[in-house]
């Protein structure tokens, strides 16, 4: 929503909208779960039976023994949902690491 919708709403409204006779709590973030074995978003790794990919550069081994990511060459990530997505922006946008904030 718009800055001054959000503060309407912190302001004068305790943080809730109210809709007919109930209530909704407003949230200015929300948590996703990505699973940290497969890189993909809806499950964690306790519960993942993919194979395991790397966050950093998408290649099969865990994230905390990437040999490349703790290089200063960040032009060598490669986002694993970017990577095998079916959208063509996405595949030919996929520097930056899973966990990034960039990633569409």
């Amino acid at each position: 929503v718009s800055n001054t919708i959000r503060d309407f709403i912190s302001s004068g409204c305790n943080d809730r909208i109210y809709l007919g006779n109930g209530t909704c709590k407003v949230y200015d973030t929300f948590h996703v779960k990505r699973c940290f074995k497969c890189q993909r978003y809806g499950h964690i790794s306790e519960k993942c039976e993919s194979a395991v990919s790397c966050g950093f550069c998408s290649d099969a081994h865990e994230t905390r023994i990437c040999p490349i990511k703790n290089t200063s060459n960040l032009t060598e990530s490669c986002c694993s949902n970017c990577k095998n997505s079916d959208n063509n922006d996405h595949v030919s946008n996929c520097k930056h690491p899973a966990y990034s904030v960039d990633c569409p």
